[in-house]
């Protein structure tokens, strides 16, 4: 009886929580600056018919735009992270190989010693 007291306090403390945190989430305005979407890149308009034989000339966009679809956004960040990880990679790697090589002369040297103590009879 007291666990069932129990777990019914535990999920109604849950769903408040949970209903409270979505709208909090749906109140929230979005953040500033650049964003991600998962909507689709408008379309431009339809080009007006030609008229007495003149036809638009099509306006070409001064940057290309890549069409990496709704990630494209993290290309630049994500590139930074990498190469930020390799350089660290790099540097603890290098670290690490020290570590390593001084433990191996540190056990070298013990275990040399140790091959004499038992070479000499004791």
């Amino acid at each position: 009886m007291f666990l069932h007291h129990r777990a019914v306090l535990v999920i109604g403390a849950t769903a408040a929580v949970a209903v409270t945190a979505l709208a909090l989430h749906a109140s929230a305005a979005p953040p500033p600056g650049p964003s991600i979407s998962w909507a689709s890149t408008p379309t431009a308009s339809a080009q007006p018919s030609a008229v007495g034989g003149v036809h638009p000339i099509p306006v070409a966009r001064s940057t290309p735009q890549a069409s990496g679809g709704p990630l494209a956004g993290l290309q630049i960040p994500i590139a930074a992270m990498f190469r930020q990880l390799n350089s660290e990679t790099t540097a603890t790697a290098v670290g690490q190989y020290s570590i390593l090589h001084s433990i191996e002369r540190v056990l070298r040297d013990q275990l040399e010693a140790f091959l004499r103590w038992v070479t000499r009879g004791h």
